[in-house]
């Protein structure tokens, strides 16, 4: 029997999507071909807003073995800004990586109009990015399943479950 792990996945998004459903449907269809090739279950996700685009935060139930380049490569495949990955990639290829080799940052420098530099917020929780957060799950679910959109958390744990006595 397989023992499973929780890792993040960090996705940051360029450009906001100007369709929004149709961002969910195709970053539900990677999250399925991901579980299908890694063998992951997907168990949560936040969204922030970002001054142009999204920053994703996936929880994602992984077996023991999964390690940092397989992160790197879920990340990418989830559609994560390609340059970020590389170095990502860069970082845990030697297979030491420094402790907070993948972040994104919530906060970043800014320079004000009187030349003043300021720490400013980069990430912001809306409507928007909670509806999102619900709809991705919620049709992840019913994609795994086969059935209508429902209660997430218990068919997540079993889906797990299943997946630790297959294996």
């Amino acid at each position: 029997m397989v023992k499973y792990k929780r890792v993040n996945l960090l996705v940051d998004i360029d450009e906001f999507p100007e369709d929004v459903i149709e961002f969910i449907s195709q970053l539900c269809d990677r999250m399925q071909v991901i579980d299908c090739v890694m063998g992951t279950v997907f168990t949560g996700v936040q969204v922030r807003k970002t001054k142009r685009g999204l920053h994703l935060k996936f929880e994602v139930a992984v077996s023991e073995n999964f390690d940092e380049k397989d992160t790197v490569i879920c990340q990418m495949a989830l559609g994560s800004d390609y340059k970020r990955e590389l170095f990502n990639w860069r970082r845990v290829r030697g297979g030491n990586p420094p402790e907070n080799w993948n972040v994104l940052y919530k906060r970043k420098w800014s320079r004000t109009i009187d030349g003043i530099i300021r720490y400013t917020s980069e990430e912001a929780v809306t409507a928007l990015t909670q509806d999102m957060e619900r709809e991705i799950m919620l049709e992840y679910i019913s994609r795994k399943t086969g059935e209508a959109k429902g209660c997430c958390k218990e068919i997540i744990e079993q889906l797990i479950k299943e997946k630790e006595l297959a294996e």
